[in-house]
């Protein structure tokens, strides 16, 4: 088995989707995103003194990650991330603050140069590496518009979640395949998402939370 592994990935080999819990599909945002960050999901210890030269180490809740993205804002879709207090009615939308925040899965893939996404019957094919981010349960905590007078009418989404669910399973998965020409891996790549007829993963990340 080759590692297949770029040197690094680029903007233009990522796709990024959003999909509301419950909905039937995608929606995919890759073109509007100027900008992505991940931030927070931090652990630290308190280390307490005692007399005789003892220590008692505590260790504290991991934090709960937050997940950013820049876009250009040029419909209404960005506001039904934070209400889903909204109608179409012919050619208008209209979104009201107010209505319930939906929880969110959010996923970036980066493909390697000459990579086709395997799936069915092509897995264990020769396409090279691939790597993904998958946010489970991401709630929209913040919403900010800004235009400046010489650039296009631009907004910020910052969404937060916790590390993991109230079972204790981890919301947040990061998988790599260094080689898809791997049959097992590429099974693998993909099952740990969205569940696969090999039976590779026993409650795959979109079977546990209900994506």
């Amino acid at each position: 088995m080759a590692d297949k592994t770029p040197d690094g990935y680029f903007a233009d080999q990522c796709i990024i989707s959003l999909k509301r819990k419950g909905a039937t599909g995608s929606t995919i945002i890759t073109t509007d995103v100027s900008n992505f960050e991940e931030s927070g999901g931090t652990t630290d210890v308190e280390q307490k003194v005692y007399y005789g030269g003892a220590y008692l180490t505590i260790k504290k809740p991991q934090e709960s990650y937050e997940v950013s993205f820049d876009v250009k804002l040029n419909n209404a879709d960005w506001a039904k991330i934070f209400s889903d207090s909204y109608a179409t009615l012919g050619s208008t939308t209209y979104v009201l603050s107010g209505g319930i925040n939906e929880a969110y899965k959010i996923k970036l893939e980066w493909l390697g140069a000459n990579t086709s996404t395997p799936t069915g019957s092509t897995l264990g094919s020769d396409f090279g590496a691939g790597y993904k981010i998958i946010y489970y349960n991401a709630y929209g905590v913040e919403f900010t518009k800004s235009g400046p007078a010489e650039e296009e009418l631009q907004a910020s989404l910052k969404f937060k979640m916790t590390p993991a669910d109230v079972n204790g399973y981890g919301q947040r998965y990061e998988v790599e395949c260094t080689d898809f020409a791997s049959t097992t891996g590429s099974q693998l790549y993909y099952a740990i998402e969205s569940g696969s007829s090999v039976g590779l993963v026993t409650g795959s990340g979109d079977i546990l939370f209900g994506y």
